[in-house]
């Protein structure tokens, strides 16, 4: 079969298992090839997490809303790239505040050798932050000048690099965008039939039912469809609502279909809140990066915990199935610091989870000359062990006392 051939330089179990894992969401044969042609353009490989193909939903210009397909990678990736090419010869990003102290824009200049002038973006904090009742929350809620940085040095790199970066984006730059979606698909009215309803049962909304006839005058008696309307709400007290009005999170609850297994670590970015007989929080998942809202019966947590979880996924939700908070089982509390770095280029062995590992780490001070220990192991140790001195970081992760002293063991880093 068709889908069993090796497609742009990946081999057919490869496209066998792109497409039923990292590319499962592409919204027809002709998205899910040219995903895999500019993964290869690119030089990137999907299976190995560097690539991302997302559904997004997309307004056409009848008003009415469409699946469409979005290919993000990592600002790393973005950097990857550009080194690759030959021409990138420096990058320079900062931020603008604004005569309040607030945060207000980001910058970044990308160089090329060849040009004579660098590619620059400048984006507004207000435009690209994700927000929720009017409020910052995931990560730029923790660290909104780092997140604004990336946003800002992504859209120089696709001025700088257009041929190998032209429709390509990431995961921050569409945050705020997908919250606007949200808020337009909440506040969607309905259907231009069902629209009209309110105004003939004299202001008696249904949730659902038969449209009276377009003859009918206000004239009619508005018993049958009071009782109607009783009858209806009767029903749905045993029948789950099907309309457009219903809220997402409760269709999500109660048919999780898609829902896969969970077993991690989250990390608590916004304030836990009853929902009926559940606690919801929003947490961060730095395996995948991605904002997750987690659904517990129980919860003892707060921001900036780090939780282990057992449940499944479903979308972009998480029902824990139990919930262990790791600061109080292993003393650990989580932190992020801005650093520069003092001491670079130092390493020690350490045993962790009973393994002998190296551990990479660099000592730094923040703007209040305290003097900060940053632990990098695992996938951290070669970030951790190529940072230089005078370098400006951003850490978050795990604090905790070793050899004596206070130490951050990275979960997250992102460098100035």
């Amino acid at each position: 079969m068709e889908d069993k051939k090796e497609l742009f330089g990946f081999s057919a179990e490869e496209v066998d298992l792109i497409r039923k894992t990292v590319g499962k969401e592409a919204v027809n044969e002709y998205e899910f090839r040219r995903f895999l042609y500019r993964a290869s353009k690119l030089g990137l490989n999907p299976l190995d997490g560097t690539i991302h193909l997302l559904q997004r939903n997309r307004k056409k210009p009848d008003g009415t809303w469409e699946k469409t397909n979005v290919i993000i990678i990592g600002i790393d990736g973005f950097r990857a790239v550009a080194d690759r090419s030959g021409k990138l010869c420096g990058i320079k990003r900062d931020v603008i505040y604004d005569e309040n102290g607030r945060l207000k824009a980001a910058w970044a200049e990308v160089y090329r050798k060849d040009w004579e002038h660098p590619a620059r973006e400048v984006v507004s904090f207000r435009e690209y932050c994700q927000t929720k009742d009017g409020r910052p929350t995931g990560q730029w809620a923790i660290m909104p000048e780092v997140m604004l940085k990336k946003c800002a040095e992504a859209g120089a790199h696709r001025m700088a690099f257009a041929s190998e970066l032209a429709g390509i984006y990431i995961p921050e730059e569409l945050q705020q965008e997908e919250t606007e979606i949200q808020k337009a698909e909440e506040q969607k009215a309905t259907p231009p039939e069902e629209a009209k309803e309110p105004a003939r049962t004299n202001g008696k909304t249904r949730s659902r039912g038969k449209e009276a006839p377009a003859g009918e005058s206000s004239g009619r008696k508005a018993e049958p469809h009071a009782a109607e309307t009783k009858k209806e709400q009767k029903t749905a007290q045993n029948k789950p609502p099907q309309n457009a009005q219903e809220p997402p999170e409760e269709t999500e609850d109660k048919t999780p279909d898609d829902s896969i297994p969970f077993e991690g670590q989250v990390i608590v970015v916004g304030i836990p809140r009853q929902d009926g007989e559940e606690i919801v929080v929003e947490v961060y998942d730095p395996v995948s990066e991605e904002q997750l809202t987690l659904k517990t019966r129980k919860a003892d947590f707060k921001t900036e915990d780090l939780v282990d979880i057992k449940g499944t996924l479903s979308g972009k939700v998480l029902y824990a199935q139990s919930c262990i908070k790791v600061n109080g089982v292993e003393g650990r509390n989580m932190g992020k610091v801005t650093v520069e770095v003092t001491l670079a280029h130092k390493m020690f062995n350490d045993i962790i989870d009973g393994v002998e590992t190296p551990v990479a780490w660099v000592k730094g001070k923040d703007a209040y000359g305290r003097e900060h220990i940053i632990l990098g192991y695992g996938e951290h140790f070669d970030p951790v062990s190529r940072l230089e001195v005078g370098q400006k970081i951003t850490v978050f992760g795990a604090v905790e006392q070793k050899k004596g002293a206070e130490c951050i063991t990275v979960h997250k880093l992102e460098v100035a």
